[in-house]
Order: structure tokens, then sequence, then C-alpha cells
């Protein structure tokens, strides 16, 4: 180049203006004329043109030229490049012309760059410049051959509109200045040469992109679309595809084309074949590209396809010639081979769905491909392509529900799988299929359940039941103010179908399954469709929820139906019944309720509604007032009438049941009213209750109609409103006629009231109620009863279990019924029928049991009185009933509220009667054997002592006289004096023997007598104890009478036969012997109670007597027997402390060596007892008795003082006692304490204190004193439950023996009972504590100081396993008598296993505390 060698300081030698040279950065220069003129030269050398350009674009990378050139000469040289670039014509100059392309569009590129630098300027004019004269040059051309250099031109002008596009997205003016540049670019589109369309297209699909391009290109739209189709149709180049879909696509967006496309050159006539030649056309030039090898080509032909075909551009005549040209085979083709490539399964997807709008032709072809479907749709659950399932859903419920043959077995178990799965990945707050989708997946389950092949898909019912709880949790969430009425229509048609699936599966019905469906209602749809009743207006939704309410209720195999009905009526079905009628007027609404409503009370009828009933529930009018007024007609010659005012009947009875009445109750009985009066004045009045298939009165509706007429009357007469008399004396002769068991533990309370009330009635309903009685009798020889915690509201005929619990619940309830129940005694009794007076007696013992209102409302009837009166005239006739008389006297004894529904009076001459008769069994007993009745009336004599025990002044009268009674007393005493003079033969008496069982009830009975007689004469005997010292003496007896002399000890000697049997008896006599004598030692030694005046000259000191005593109970503190070794301490104790001896009687006393030796256990047991035990040794009240003595023997000291380390050590919080904390005070006093032991003591009973405090700040009082009943089991008892003891004479013998003797305090604890709170009192000092006690206990029922602890011992009379059994014979005495001890350190009587109440300790601790003076209290 001249210009670039020549010298910079003489210019250009062509002599060009200097303006035009140009210096490079380099440090040369550049001529731009002589640049140009080159280019220009078509003779100058291609080398020379390339040297140039090269330079050119060399100096382009200077800032200085480029800021230079761009500043003032870049529109220079755009001509002459452009027309350099279009001479470039033959293949040598192809390297030019690309060097001149690169160099143009550099060009353009660093203009824009530099461009946006300068102010003002427009960094796309060069650009612009460029294009014109290229469109300029091809609009020029006259001949429809492109040479090489306007192909050359073609693609830069490409190019550039490509950049164009970037700074202005309106069409440049250029190309609508020249319209013969679209006209040529168009024409050339016929010429061959696949390189020449493309630019030819590339160019047009650039045009048609701008604003205003496609209005450019309508004039030439026909030849445009034809020429492209063609080229689409023969080319198979993909660069060339690619380009001619993106103008097509380009047009189908701007809605200029689609698939129904026409020319506009065509006749009208023809206007249909040809567009329809236009579908086939492009159908066949798109085929080539949807099987391209190239992915982007496949893509862009779907998308055209897409666009060609959207919904609003195409008919489905159009879409049916696509299908017709094999278009659907070929997406399904794409499907197959596409490896989940997103784009190409997305679209192909959505032109399946659009296509799917022409269902005949579609589903023709689809069959062939559901299983590729299937297959994209499994695929989809597993990648990230949800995208697609809304439209696979729909394609695959259109193939399923048109061409179910279509699809394997595995494919359908396959397809299964994944719609569970879909549906289960939408199960969240709402539905996010969207409502086609969520549509579609139901209707494809739906046909799914209807192929032959499913049910022997394994595990088909689980992935249904998967589905349709997914589904409904899915309606739940959402509710159904936001979820669409099709979307819950199809939801309920789901369940429907799975419901229907389930009953007509291959194998037996699938309960669970069903069950499962059922409960799906239950939870979801029903609650869902009450709460959004309101708002429903869908017709055909309500139909659906109906349908499928029917078919459940409906099933008869199905347990769960019947739940379901009981479900429908709680929740107010009968009013909704009538709502959905009013709402829905449609007759095959009103037919489906009416059919719902007859199968839902023959479910609550457990299925006996008659069938003739049931079928006339759809001749019920819409309005219930009109359904009212059918039971005014008279029925008594139209059949049809009267079953329809039967079903009117029954819906009343259960709507009054469920409490969801649809009509006034003054409106119901006035209707009802009508009804009895026309149709049952005539003779033989229940045949009108007889239907065309009965011959005989159908219960179920009389009592039914028998409820709703009483309940209304009842509403009624609380109202104050008037009714007929008339219909009520109707309704009482129907009652008369009726032959069935009008009494069932079904029937409603109001109604059993009612009947009993009624005068006329009383000895119908007491005949009645002694044969249901009976009923009830003969149901139980098999089966055990039943007793259920409410009694059932359904009338059900035949096959129920009786339930006595109706009887418990109304003489509950009701007032009256004690009354009655009193009057069916009377009447029963009166019959002297033996088998009926022991059924209802044992009748009413269960309810005794069960209830202590029933015992308190037969008690307040004078059931007592009427048995005394009854045993006294009668009862020589029926010896066999007295026992179980008797039983059911027991047994209210037992239950009775002693302070409100108890007649003393009666209870007095009852034992009045019976004492004498009782004492001469006994006498008479050893000539004869002992029977029934014998231990009957000990049990019952033992036990009203026992509740005379209990609450002070209870049954005084009635105690008095069996505790005054010589001739009982005597033959007591006799029988004893008897049995100890046996000696070592006691040794093999055995429980179960007769003699064993004569002897514990005898025990039992006299240790009750004593304890009766201890409280008659000390009244205040405890609260005195308590509330003193011990060594304060009692006041003395003011009136000492016959009591003295038959039941209590007068001395020692006369215990002298119970140590016989305490030491040779088994076990269940020693523990009964050894009560007896803690009980009578603790009369005897009693502070302040002299009994030296009455007794014998040399009773009480007789030496060998007290000697043999004393031994016998030293050696019974060793047993093995807690409540022997408890009560033999109480009685060496008692004698330790005792203040009456006399020297002798106590050299004898403290010389015994066997008092070192128990000491010694005692140390021995200390010493080895674990820290965490709670129980003292025996022995300690022997060690605590020889510290209370002034002066101790030697021994004591040496014997007891290694063990007070070990007693401390072991003292905590927890393991404190009474008998510890005392054992430790004396110690104390003895000064055998060292400073470091009081420490340790002061601490822990600091910490005790503090606790007590604690812990009984807020304590309900009702927790000092709780009746535990058998706690702790003797040999009397080996059962596993309170229940069974509490039938027999072992209950009493558990009642005398579950107590012991406080030696401390006189006070009697039940085996197991703590320390009562009361023993606070025993201490001056804490006078705060002794407050709240008294508040505590101010209000204390009496019955709660000494509770009936049941059970406590259990000895080898009792080894049944239910508590109903021992409350009948002597083995409740026993327990009673021989379940607790006597404290000796409080006198009070404590259950076996019963700890010591903490609050008991805290007297104690106080006053040892006050004692330990050289320690500081706090």
């Amino acid at each position: 180049m001249a210009g670039a060698q020549a010298d910079q300081l003489h210019g250009c030698t062509q002599s060009h203006s200097p303006s035009l040279q140009l210096s490079t950065d380099e440090g040369g220069s550049i001529c731009l004329m002589c640049f140009v003129k080159l280019l220009s030269d078509h003779s100058a050398f291609l080398t020379h043109k390339l040297y140039a350009v090269s330079e050119f674009r060399q100096a382009l990378n200077g800032p200085s030229f480029c800021a230079n050139f761009f500043g003032h000469h870049s529109h220079f040289v755009v001509s002459p490049l452009s027309e350099a670039l279009a001479h470039c014509r033959d293949k040598s100059s192809s390297c030019l012309a690309k060097a001149l392309m690169e160099l143009i569009l550099d060009l353009c590129k660093l203009y824009s760059s530099v461009g946006t630098e300068v102010p003002h300027s427009d960094p796309a004019s060069l650009l612009y410049d460029f294009v014109l004269h290229i469109i300029m040059e091809i609009s020029s051309s006259s001949s429809l051959s492109y040479s090489a250099g306007q192909r050359n031109s073609l693609h830069v002008l490409g190019r550039l509109l490509d950049s164009y596009r970037h700074y202005d997205n309106v069409l440049p003016a250029a190309i609508q200045s020249y319209p013969d540049f679209l006209a040529n670019l168009i024409a050339g589109l016929v010429v061959p040469g696949d390189q020449l369309r493309g630019e030819l297209l590339f160019l047009l699909y650039k045009v048609s992109s701008f604003e205003g391009g496609i209005e450019q290109l309508l004039p030439f739209l026909s030849e445009l679309t034809n020429a492209a189709i063609n080229i689409l149709e023969k080319t198979e180049n993909d660069e060339l595809r690619i380009n001619c879909i993106a103008l097509l696509s380009t047009m189908a967006q701007q809605s200029v084309i689609s698939i129904r496309f026409q020319q506009t050159n065509v006749d009208a006539e023809a206007v249909p074949e040809h567009r329809n030649d236009f579908a086939r056309a492009f159908a066949e030039a798109l085929k080539g590209s949807l099987i391209s090898s190239d992915s982007q080509v496949q893509v862009a032909a779907l998308q055209l396809l897409f666009y060609m075909c959207s919904p609003d551009k195409a008919f489905i005549s159009d879409l049916q010639i696509l299908i017709e040209e094999g278009i659907m085979d070929y997406l399904f083709e794409i499907l197959r081979v596409c490896e989940n490539t997103l784009d190409i399964v997305v679209w192909s997807v959505r032109i399946l769905r659009m296509l799917s709008e022409a269902k005949q032709a579609f589903t023709q072809r689809f069959a062939l491909g559901l299983e590729t479907a299937s297959w994209i749709l499994e695929r989809s659950t597993e990648t990230s392509m949800p995208v697609l399932q809304p439209d696979l859903l729909i394609l695959i419920d259109l193939g399923l529900n048109n061409y179910p043959g279509a699809i394997s077995r595995v494919s359908a178990e396959r397809l299964l799988h994944i719609l569970t799965a879909i549906i289960k990945n939408h199960n969240g707050d709402t539905l996010g299929l969207g409502q086609d989708s969520f549509i579609s997946a139901c209707s494809a389950l739906l046909a799914l359940l209807g192929l032959p092949c499913t049910p022997s898909i394994q595990e088909v019912h689980s992935l249904v039941n998967s589905a349709v709880s997914s589904t409904f949790m899915s309606v739940a969430a959402a509710g159904l103010v936001g979820l669409d009425c099709r979307m819950f229509q199809y939801a309920v048609l789901l369940l429907k179908g799975a419901f229907v699936f389930s009953l007509k599966a291959q194998e037996p019905v699938d309960c669970s399954f069903s069950d499962t469906l059922i409960s799906i209602v239950e939870k979801v749809l029903l609650p869902c469709f009450l709460k959004s009743l309101s708002i429903i207006d869908n017709e055909d939704t309500v139909f659906a929820i109906l349908e499928v309410l029917f078919l459940m209720i409906d099933e008869p195999s199905l347990l769960a139906s019947a739940r379901l009905g009981s479900i429908l009526a709680t929740a107010s079905w009968f009013s909704v019944t009538y709502e959905l009628m009013a709402r829905f007027p449609a007759r095959r609404i009103k037919d489906l309720i009416m059919n719902l409503l007859g199968s839902m009370i023959c479910k609550l009828e457990s299925g006996t509604l008659d069938e003739n009933v049931k079928q006339q529930f759809t001749q019920l009018p819409s309005d219930p007032q009109e359904s009212l007024v059918l039971l005014a007609l008279s029925s008594i010659h139209d059949d049809q009438l009267k079953l329809i005012q039967f079903a009117v009947i029954k819906v009343l009875y259960f709507s009054h049941i469920y409490g969801d009445r649809f009509a006034e109750d003054s409106h119901v009985l006035a209707f009802l009213e009508q009804y009895l009066l026309m149709n049952f004045s005539t003779p033989n009045l229940l045949m009108n209750f007889s239907t065309p298939n009965q011959g005989s009165c159908s219960s179920c509706i009389f009592n039914q109609l028998l409820y709703i007429y009483i309940l209304t009357i009842n509403t009624a007469i609380s109202c104050g409103l008037t009714y007929s008399l008339e219909a009520e004396s109707l309704l009482a002769s129907l009652v008369e006629q009726y032959q069935h068991n009008i009494i069932s533990p079904n029937m409603h309370r109001s109604v059993f009231v009612w009947l009993i009330r009624t005068q006329s009635l009383e000895s119908f309903m007491v005949a009645s109620m002694i044969d249901r009685i009976k009923t009830l009798s003969r149901g139980e020889q098999g089966n055990k009863e039943k007793i259920t915690t409410y009694p059932r509201i359904v009338d059900q005929e035949d096959g129920q279990p009786e339930d006595i619990n109706f009887f418990l619940v109304a003489i509950e309830e009701e007032d009256c019924c004690g009354l009655f129940f009193a009057r069916v005694l009377d009447e029963v009794l009166a019959s002297q029928i033996e088998d009926d007076i022991n059924t209802v007696v044992g009748c009413y013992i269960k309810l005794v049991k069960l209830s202590a209102v029933a015992a308190n409302q037969l008690c307040l009837s004078g059931i007592v009185s009427n048995i005394r009166s009854w045993l006294a005239i009668y009862g020589a006739r029926l010896p066999k009933i007295h026992s179980c008389l008797f039983e059911l006297l027991y047994q209210l004894l037992c239950a009775v509220d002693h302070d409100r529904a108890l007649d003393e009076e009666s209870w007095g001459l009852l034992v009045n009667q019976f004492v004498h008769p009782l004492a001469d069994k006994l006498n008479f007993f050893g000539d004869t054997d002992a029977d029934e009745e014998l231990f009957s009336l000990l049990s019952l004599m033992g036990l009203i002592l026992h509740k005379s025990i209990e609450n002070t002044g209870f049954l005084a009268q009635a105690s008095r006289i069996i505790l005054s009674h010589e001739q009982l007393q005597n033959s007591i005493r006799s029988h004893l004096n008897k049995f100890g003079a046996r000696g070592c033969n006691l040794l093999n008496l055995v429980a179960e023997s007769m003699d064993g069982k004569v002897l514990a009830c005898i025990l039992a009975f006299h240790l009750l007598c004593l304890r009766c007689a201890i409280n008659t004469l000390r009244p205040t005997h405890c609260i005195s104890r308590l509330a003193h010292s011990f060594a304060q003496p009692l006041e003395e007896d003011p009136h000492p009478g016959s009591l003295y002399n038959l039941v209590l000890p007068r001395s020692i000697e006369q215990v002298e036969h119970l140590c016989r049997l305490l030491y040779f008896g088994s076990n269940f006599v020693k523990s009964l012997a050894s009560s007896c004598l803690a009980e009578a030692f603790n009369w005897l030694t009693q502070p302040g109670t002299d009994q030296s005046s009455l007794e014998t000259p040399d009773a009480r000191r007789c030496p060998e007597v007290l000697q043999s005593i004393l031994m016998v109970l030293q050696g019974s503190v060793l047993n093995g027997s807690e409540v022997v070794c408890r009560n033999s301490s109480f009685c060496l104790y008692s004698l330790l402390v005792d203040t009456n001896l006399s020297l002798h009687e106590k050299a004898i006393i403290f010389g015994s060596p066997w008092h070192r030796f128990l000491v010694e256990d005692f140390v021995l047991a200390v010493s080895a007892r674990d820290s965490a035990s709670t129980l003292d040794p025996s022995a300690i009240y022997i060690a605590i008795g020889m510290l209370k003595q002034s002066v101790s023997p030697t021994w004591t000291k040496s014997v007891l003082s290694p063990c007070i380390s070990a007693i401390i050590s072991c003292l905590t919080a927890q393991t404190v006692s009474p008998a510890t904390i005392v054992l430790l005070k004396e110690l104390h006093g003895k000064g055998w304490l060292q400073v470091q032991h009081l420490e340790m003591i002061y601490r822990t009973l600091q910490t005790t204190r503090k606790i007590v405090y604690e812990e009984h700040a807020n304590l309900d009082c009702s927790g000092f004193y709780c009746d535990q009943r058998h706690t702790v089991c003797s040999s009397f008892c080996r059962q596993d439950s309170d229940a069974e003891c509490l039938l027999s004479y072992k209950h009493l013998i558990n009642i005398a023996a579950s107590c012991w003797l406080d030696p401390l305090t006189g006070v009697r604890y039940s085996i197991a009972e703590p320390y009562n709170s009361l023993q606070l009192l025993l201490s001056q000092a804490v006078q705060t504590t002794r407050k709240i006690v008294y508040e505590e206990h101010a209000n204390l029922d009496c019955s709660g100081f000494y509770c009936d602890q049941r059970h406590t011992v259990c000895s080898s009379f009792c080894r049944q396993d239910s508590d109903a059994e021992c409350l009948l014979s002597y083995k409740h005495l026993i327990n009673i008598a021989a379940s607790c001890w006597l404290d000796p350190l409080t006198g009070v009587r404590y259950s076996i296993a019963e700890p010591y109440n903490s609050l008991q300790l805290v007297s104690l601790i106080d006053e040892f505390l006050q004692e330990t003076t050289s320690i500081p209290a706090e």
C-alpha cells in the first residue's frame, strides 16, 4: 500500500488530501483515498487488497487512529466496502469477502463503542449506513439469481440486522423505503442452493422479528409461506430447517399464519380444500424436522407445531388432519427416543394434550402411545419434570377411559403406583395439581379400578387406600370454600369407585380396606360436607356424596356401615335430609336421600327394619310437617298408609333419640294423639302394629311409639301444656295387651319411669320386672354378666346381650325407682317361689354392689323392714332363702350411706330378731355341722359391729343388743375355750375345714365385739388419746354395764384361752387370736382403768398364768406373720408399761430372760437392715418398754449401745418412724446418745419436719384416711383382686384382722394405714400445726377415722378371683377382723403393709427436739 510506505511529511504519493491521511499508533499512516481506490479497482491484485484490509484492521487496534477515523472519516468507507463485498463473485475472492465482512462488522462494533463516548452521536449510524447500502444493492438487482458477492452481502446484512436489534426494535427505515428488497428476497427462495436459502430465510426471520416487520411481509405472505413450507419439506439441512422454522414460528406467534392458513387468491369455494391441503403439506414438511438428529431442530419444530395449532387458531378438523397425517406417531417416537430431554418432552406432551381435543381421531391413535405416556409420567415423578404431570394425567385419563384394554397388567400396576405417588406428593394444604390434573388423576384411577386385571395386582388395596386417603387429606386441607366443586365431586367419585372395587374383588371382601374407606367418610368427607353445606350449590356434587353414603351404609356385610349410620344420626342427619330436599328438589336427589335415610335407620336397628317399611321412605313428603299430617289419618284399612306411618314414627323416634328434632314437641304430641285415637280405638288394638308380612305386633315400632309419646308428654307437662287423657289411656291399654317383655335394657329411662308411675300398670310392671330379671338370670348361666358404662338407647329385639346396667342407672337417677324395686321384692317374696326369690335377690345384690346410691334408695324404700317382716312371718317355710336375704342385707349395710339413708330402728329390730337364733346355732355347733345361715348371721352381725366401730354412734342400738346378749357372748367364749383346750390338735386345723371356718368366724366376731365394746365404753377413746400425753389417764366410764361383764376381760387370766389359740393355732388362727389379745391387753392395761375391784383375789397375780402368757407372747414376737408379731409386741409393751402391776408381777415380767433375747434380736435386725427399709422390727417396742422403766435392767445398755450408730446411720427423712423417734428419745433420756449422734439426729429431723410441712400444706383432708381395702393379704385370702373377697364371710374376717393397736397411743391403725395427722396434737409446742390439723378435720366425715380396710389381710379362706364372691360369706368378716394391728406407740390400728403418715412424726420430732436442749433449735 503506497500511502502506508510514504513519508508522513510529504503526504500521499497520489497527492491526496492530507485530511484523508491518518497516522497509525505504530508510527505509519494510511491514506483513506488510496485504500478506497484500491478496493474499488477491480483490476488490482487480490493480495494487495487483502494486505490493505489487513493493515487497516491492524491500525484499528490503535486508540488514536480509531478516534481520528471514527470521529471524521468512518462513513467515508461505507460505500466502497459494500461495493467491494458485492463484487467478490468467485471462489478466488472468497478470502477477500470474508476479510471485508469481518472488517465491516468490526467497524460497526468499534463505532458503536466509540460513539457511546461522544455526546450527541448515534452509535448505530455507521451500522445503519452499511445496512442501507447493502439493501440498496440487493434492491437494485433485477435477476433472481444471486452471485457469490450478493450472498456475502446477504450474510453480512443478516449479521448487521442482528446487531441492529440491540439498538432499536423498530424495522429499519431502509427496508420500508425499498420494497423491492423484500420482494427480491422472497423471490430468491425458489433459487436452488441451501446456503442462499438459508441466508434469505435468516434475513426474512430477522425482518419479521422487528416491530413492523410482519406488516412489510404481509403482501408476500402466501408466496413466503408456500416457499418456506416447500423448503422445509425438501431440505435435509438442519441449519436451513432451523432458519425456516424460526421464520414460520415468528409469523405463527404473530398470528399471521396458522394451521388454518389459506391463500388470498384462492376461490371461496376451494377454501376448505386448500386449508386441508395446507395442513397436510405442513404436517408432511414438519416430519423431517421432528425426527432430526439435532435436538435444537426438534424443539424448534415442536414449538412451531404448537404455535400453529394453538386452540385459538385450529379447529378440531385441522387437528384431526394432523393426527391422520401421523404427527401423533412421530411425537410418540420422539418421546420414546428422547432420553428425557426436558424441552423435547415438555413440548411433545403439550402438543399431544392439544391434539387430544380431536378426541375421536386422537383416541384411535393414542392407544399405541399409552404405554409411552405412562413411562414418561413415571419419569416425571423421578426427575425435575413435574410440569408435565397435568397434561400427561389428562392424556392417560383419556386413553384409559376410551381404550381400557390398551394397557397390560404390568403397565396397569406401574401406572397405579405412579398415580398414587403423584396424589400423595400433592397432599399439602392445597391441591397443587390443579383442577384438570386432579380430575384427570381421579378419573384415571377410576378407569384403572375398572380394568379386569386390576384385582390381580399385588397390594392393590393398599395403593388405592393410600391414593384415596391422600386425596381426602388434600380435600380436608383445602376445604370446600377453596375447592372447585368438580374437584370435590371427582374425589367423591374416586372414593365411590374404590368402595365398589373393594366389594367386587375376586377375593372375599376385604373388610379392613372397606372399613378404612368408611373411616375416611366419617373423618373427612362427612365433616367437610356438613361444614360447607350452605355453600354447596352443585347438584351433581351433592348427588355423588349421597350416593357414596348410601352405598356404604346399605352394605350388609360390613360392620363399619353400622357405625357410619350412628355417626350420621349423631351429625343431625335428619335436619340435613330435609334441608337438602328443600334446596335440591330434583326427584333423583329426593329418592336417594330417602333411601339413605331408610338404610341409616335400618343400621340403627341392627338390620331388623322390615323391608316393607324401608321401601316406603321414598313416599314420605319433602316437608316434615306434611309427614306429621300423615299420622292423623286412619290406616286401619290401608296397609300402605300404615307402613308410611311406621316410617314416620321411626324418623320421629331416632330424631328424638339423637337430639335432632325437626318439629316442635307440641305439634308432634298432637299428631301422635290423633294417630292413637284414629287407629287404636277398635278391639284387638295391637293388630294395627302388624305389617303385611307379620301376623304379630312389631315390638320395635311399639316401643318407639311409646318412647316418643312419653317424651312429648313429659315436655308438655313441664311446659304447662294440656294433653289427651284418652290417648294416654289408650297407650296404657296397649301396654297391658303387650305380651312381650316390655322392659328392655335399651328402654329410655323416661319410658321406664312413666310405666312404673302409671297406677293402672303397677301390677303389670311388677310382673314384667320379675320376668325380666328371670330372663336376665337365665342369660347369665353360661356367660358372665357384662356391665357397660351406659345404657344403649336403640331398641334391638333379638340376639343382643342383656345389661343389668339399665336397672342400675334407673335406680340411681330416678327416686321413684327405689319404691318400685321394693314393691317388686315384696311381690316376689309374697309368691314364696324359692327360685324366683333367689333370682330377684341376686339381681338386687349386684345392684347394691355396683352402686351405693342404689343401696341408699333401697334402704329409704323400707326394704330392710320388709325383709325382716317377711322373715318373721314366712321365714320358717323357706329356710333356704335366709342366706340370700342375709347376703342382700349384708351388701346393703356395706354400701349404704350411714348418715343419710339408714333406718337404724329397722336394723335394731332385725338384730333383736336374729341374735337369739344365732346364739342357738352356736350352741348347737359341735352336735351338728354349721350351716350357711350361721356364717351369714355371723357376717351380718359382725359387719354391724364393724360399722359401729367405724362411725361412733352409728347402729348403736343394734351393736349394743349384740354385745349385751348374754347367751351369744357366753357361746362365743365357750367355743373359744373349747378350741383352746384342743392344744396340739389345733396345729392340724386348716382353714377349709368346717371347724376352721367356724373358729375363724368366731375369733373375728369376738375381735369385733372387743373393739366395739371398748369404743362403746370409751367413745372418745381415740381423740382423747391423741389430744393428751401418753401418760395422762383417760376418763373412766361413768356407767360400766353388762358390756364390761360379757365381752371385755376382767383379768389376764381370762385371755388364757386366746393365748392357747395363739400358741397352738395355725397361721390364720394366730393372726386372729393375736388381734384379740391386743384388744384385750389394750383394755386391761389402759391408764386410768382400774380393774382390780372386779377381779378374783388372785386372778391377776397368778404367777404360773402370767408367766405362761408372757412366754407365749415373747415367742410370738418372732412369728413369721407381721400381724402376729406386731400384736404380740403390743401385748408385751402393754405389760411392760402397765402401772397397775404389783411388785411380784413386775418381778415376773422383768425377770424373764427372753426380753434380752428379743432386744438382742432387734439389735441384729437393725444392724442388718437396709438403709431404704421403712419398717421397724416388731421387737423395737420391747426395747422401748424396757427403756421406759425407771430402773432399766443392767444389760440394756450393753445390748443397745452397739446398735445406736446403726440406727442413726439409717435415719433419713424417708425412714423416720414414730417408734424410732421414741426409741432415740428414751436413749437420750438415759444419756446414751453422744453429741455427734444428736447433731445427726437434729439435722435429719429438721429436714423431715420441713418435708412434712411442704407436702401437707395444701393436702386434701380426704387423703388422711382413705379406704385401703385388701392392701395386705393374710392366709385367709389369696385372690388377685379386691372384688372377690368382699362377697363372703372372709370379708368380715379381714375387717376384724386388718388393724393393729399402737401401744404408744392406743389407737388402732389399718395394717397399711399411715399414722393419722391428728397425732400432731400430741405436741403442745407446734401451735400452728395444731391449727392446721383442726381446720382440716373440722368437717371430716367420722367414717374416715376408722375406714373399712377390706382384705388388707387375706387368708386361705379366699382364693376366688373376683370381689363379688367374698362379700357373701364369713371370709369378709375374717378379713375385716384380721387386717390391722394396734400400734403400741399411738394406739392406732394400722393395715399390715400401710406406712406411717409423715405428719404423725411431727409431734414426736418436736418432743425430741425440745428435750435435746444441748442442740439449739431453729
